[in-house]
């Protein structure tokens, strides 16, 4: 059987190159001429400034091929695939911002977020809390907090309402409210920023009751 779903531990010793992000070119502006979004993959060039592709050892790049792996092959049981989500967001935690901005590590993560619960997913938009501005900036960590968006709108209004007891962050519907509060705050720079527009756009779908297609989706071939 694959490798059991357990997330990170075992699995740092892998040296081998993630080769789970495909090439993901820009997209086109839209109909007002805003400039096409950056691309995001193994051939997207270094980037700058807030827009630069962070670098990962070894290890860490060969786990998270490795959960890329195990998203493709999908899950037996919910338990199973539960437990794996939640693990591998335990690794992500504090880490979000040079997980996020990795070109190949970035498309996994969107996939992961696809699986995650209520819970998981307002522990990551909290965690994610001092870099989202960083992010929605970002050809990658845009369309990473893109995929956490249309997430929580998937999961329904009871989920979104839901508070886990003892974890002191409110509910997942309190952490999307204050992003697009940030939203709001950054509007006139972001509406015409090449990546942050699309999380603009994303955050107004969600707040509008529009649950549009998910980006990973999209792409031929997914990640």
């Amino acid at each position: 059987m694959r490798e059991k779903k357990k997330g990170p531990g075992a699995g740092h010793g892998d040296g081998a190159e993630a080769g789970a992000g495909r090439g993901r070119g820009a997209r086109a502006g839209d109909k007002r001429g805003h400039r096409a979004r950056a691309g995001c993959g193994p051939g997207a060039g270094r980037g700058s400034g807030d827009q630069e592709f962070s670098h990962l050892d070894g290890p860490t790049l060969g786990y998270f091929r490795r959960v890329g792996d195990t998203l493709k092959q999908g899950f037996e049981e919910e338990e199973e695939k539960s437990l794996f989500v939640t693990n591998v967001l335990e690794e992500v935690a504090g880490r979000q911002l040079e997980l996020c901005t990795h070109a190949s590590v970035s498309p996994v993560l969107e996939a992961l977020l696809g699986y995650c619960g209520a819970a998981g997913l307002r522990r990551f938009l909290a965690s994610a809390r001092p870099h989202r501005a960083r992010l929605a900036r970002h050809p990658c960590g845009s369309r990473v907090l893109q995929a956490a968006l249309l997430r929580a709108a998937r999961l329904g209004r009871e989920a979104l309402e839901e508070e886990e007891e003892g974890e002191g962050e409110g509910t997942l519907a309190s952490v999307v409210r204050e992003l697009a509060a940030e939203v709001r705050q950054e509007l006139s720079e972001w509406a015409r920023h090449a990546n942050a527009s699309f999380v603009v756009r994303t955050v107004l779908q969600v707040l509008g009751g529009t649950v549009p297609q998910p980006e990973i989706a999209k792409r031929k071939g997914g990640w």
